[in-house]
């Protein structure tokens, strides 16, 4: 394994008779209770390949199960514009997104929150494209001053313009989904012609399930269309304890894992081999208000849970939810939680932690230009502890031991010099300084280090662009809509 990822996967919630538990109990739901589809030509589908379906609902047999998950590749390959950025799940290696979907922003200047705007997803995509923690871009927030029918088009096209890394392309809108899919995938597929050493797909599409246990037509008009062109498809539950799963977590996984087999039951169904993701943001209800909560121990316990289900079913877990805060304030809860997460998931094996470097607060309703920077810093400083300690004949310096010996120092030491860097982690936004370091030189925290780093970037950081060309054909596509 990278020496990076070292401890990764190191921590075990399960047993391994616990894991042979909730299968068999998965197994149970999806042959005796079943699932919703609501597309009639995929309950066609089922039907013909010996699944019992009676109405929409639609059960599995065991079997059907077993060798359809036989047939998921280990190993899915998300392609970037540029393929240095290509990103390779099933190693064993440790990722992370930006944010997704929220709706208001903390503004940078003012400090106030206000509804998103186009050009904030703009500038959060550049700022995405500039963090070295942000190995796959997602839609960060859902701008409010583009028409709901086509936001998901635009935003689609803004990530496409300014960044080369993968990008996982949300599509929410329900009316008119066939044509704006279709859409789509043609100006991923026209921005992936910008480079020659490109390989398509640079892109890659998902759906979540109704939960419990029910899959929308719009959902598998998406699925279809995406696994026939073999596409990379997440297909990701987000079971709520004690709301639309059982209030235990041992069966909100079971509900999870009913609702993401049966959508992985379907990718091979339709074309044997295409590469499919496991993907969770499952978590508990807050119990006094009844809205979901992120940023609590139980969201890291079903990550690591879900991260050893997937290693046993040999399919890439590459979207378990973490670094979202249900604080909706810049503050030291917004950090506990944030760190909480993210560090419990990437230590128990969850190869990309989705909005692990993500900004958001609120439970995902708002983003914040300052939090993302600060969690950037939080994935470096887990990134050195994942990297864990290397022992060798250099690093026991037994050489240096004898040749200092007794009450001597190690300051001035050639050995200090040259693995002082490589051996800490040397953050340039935290604040190291003594309180009196820190009151002489003006007092600045975190928060002001990091709004300075955003300012920054914008200003200095230009992504990869498309040619012109290009870019007139992907306009000329969303002009068709408009």
């Amino acid at each position: 394994m990278d020496k990076l990822n070292s401890l990764s996967g190191g921590i075990k919630v399960l047993s391994k008779a616990d894991i042979d538990t909730v299968q068999e109990a998965t197994i149970e739901v999806l042959e005796k209770v079943g699932v919703i589809f609501e597309d009639e030509e995929v309950q066609k589908l089922f039907k013909r390949e010996g699944a019992a379906v009676n109405g929409n609902i639609v059960k599995i047999p065991p079997g059907m199960v077993e060798e359809t998950i036989e047939r998921c590749p280990s190993n899915v390959v998300l392609k970037a514009r540029n393929p240095e950025r290509s990103l390779r799940l099933g190693e064993g290696k440790v990722h992370y997104t930006n944010g997704f979907g929220a709706t208001f922003v903390l503004d940078l200047n003012s400090g106030k929150y206000r509804s998103a705007q186009l050009k904030d997803l703009e500038n959060f995509t550049k700022i995405s494209d500039y963090l070295e923690n942000v190995h796959y871009c997602i839609k960060e927030v859902i701008p409010h001053d583009i028409p709901p029918h086509l936001s998901d088009l635009y935003a689609a096209s803004v990530l496409l313009k300014n960044t080369d890394k993968h990008i996982l392309i949300s599509i929410d809108i329900v009316e008119n989904v066939d044509k704006i899919t279709d859409a789509i995938i043609r100006i991923a597929d026209i921005a992936a012609s910008n480079n020659e050493n490109s390989e398509k797909p640079i892109f890659s599409l998902g759906c979540c399930p109704i939960t419990p246990l029910k899959y929308t037509r719009d959902a598998t008009v998406k699925l279809v269309k995406a696994v026939k062109r073999n596409i990379p498809f997440f297909i990701v539950s987000g079971a709520i304890s004690g709301s639309t799963a059982p209030v235990t977590l041992a069966g909100t996984l079971v509900v999870q894992n009913a609702e993401v087999l049966a959508g992985i039951v379907l990718t091979q169904l339709i074309n044997p081999g295409a590469p499919v993701v496991y993907g969770s943001f499952s978590s508990p209800m807050e119990m006094h208000s009844g809205k979901q909560m992120l940023g609590c121990p139980e969201t890291a316990l079903l990550n690591a849970a879900t991260a050893q289900l997937c290693k046993s079913y040999s399919i890439p877990f590459g979207y378990g939810t973490g670094g979202i805060a249900d604080s909706s304030v810049l503050d030291v809860q917004t950090g506990f939680e944030k760190m909480l997460t993210v560090l419990f998931s990437s230590l128990a094996g969850v190869e990309v932690v989705h909005d692990g470097v993500s900004g958001l607060l609120g439970t995902a309703m708002i983003a914040s230009y300052e939090q993302l920077i600060i969690d950037n810093e939080i994935c470096n400083m887990i990134n050195r502890v994942l990297s864990g300690i290397t022992v060798n004949e250099e690093t026991l310096a037994l050489d240096l031991i004898r040749e200092v010996g007794p009450g001597g120092e190690y300051i001035t030491t050639d050995h200090t010099l040259q693995n002082f860097r490589k051996e800490f982690y040397l953050s340039k936004i935290t604040n190291k300084m003594s309180a009196g370091e820190w009151f002489e030189y003006g007092g600045k925290g975190i928060i002001e280090n990091a709004r300075e780093k955003v300012k920054e970037i914008l200003k200095t950081h230009k992504p990869s662009k498309l040619d012109k060309d290009i870019e007139v054909a992907i306009d000329k596509v969303l002009k068709s809509f408009s």
